[in-house]
């Protein structure tokens, strides 16, 4: 899941560069991969330091289910456990046929933050592409004046955002990612 106050659309993080994780994040089949370093002292870097193939599955948001990224995550942990041949034909039912999903790898990431404080109102939707200069959201103040319109700083595709509606300068706002 997101850290908390954040919710994002499912995808792979994961290191490309290593030949497992990249193999590991095509059977798992989600639309999104985002090629990343694994941050230090993490999981990840541990797995990395012991050389264990290693991906990250990152969907929905902190401290809720959501049931599509469960379904989605669940199908396309059982297109890994069969791409890899972890367990026999005979255990996945006749008529349930692997989920194929066009993938897009991603080769960076950027973090939209605010400008100034205020009522922050989205104007984007989780998993939508855009285009540098696009409006993202406007922020206003307590009375309803506009104080900033959020505009995108790089070409990408959403993939988080943040749940909190007020925002102080520096907060997150959005995550982009882009290939």
């Amino acid at each position: 899941t997101a850290s908390q106050n954040r919710v994002y659309t499912p995808h792979i993080r994961t290191d490309l560069s290593i030949a497992k994780n990249k193999e590991l994040a095509q059977a798992f089949n989600t639309p999104l991969i985002l090629n990343n370093k694994a941050i230090e002292n993490s999981l990840r870097s541990l797995a990395i330091f012991k050389e264990k193939a290693i991906i990250t599955f990152e969907g929905g948001g902190a401290l809720k289910f959501s049931q599509s990224v469960i379904t989605h995550g669940i199908t396309c942990l059982k297109n890994t456990v069969r791409a890899l041949g972890m367990l026999p034909d005979a255990y996945f039912k006749e008529d349930e046929p692997y989920s194929i999903h066009p993938q897009k790898t991603l080769t960076s990431s950027f973090y939209h933050r605010a400008a100034t404080g205020g009522i922050f109102i989205p104007q984007v939707k989780l998993g939508q592409p855009l285009q540098k200069a696009d409006t993202l959201g406007h922020i206003y103040d307590e009375f309803g004046n506009l104080k900033e319109v959020v505009k995108a700083q790089v070409s990408g595709i959403i993939i988080g955002k943040s749940t909190l509606p007020i925002v102080s300068e520096g907060s997150y706002l959005f995550h982009t990612a882009k290939g």
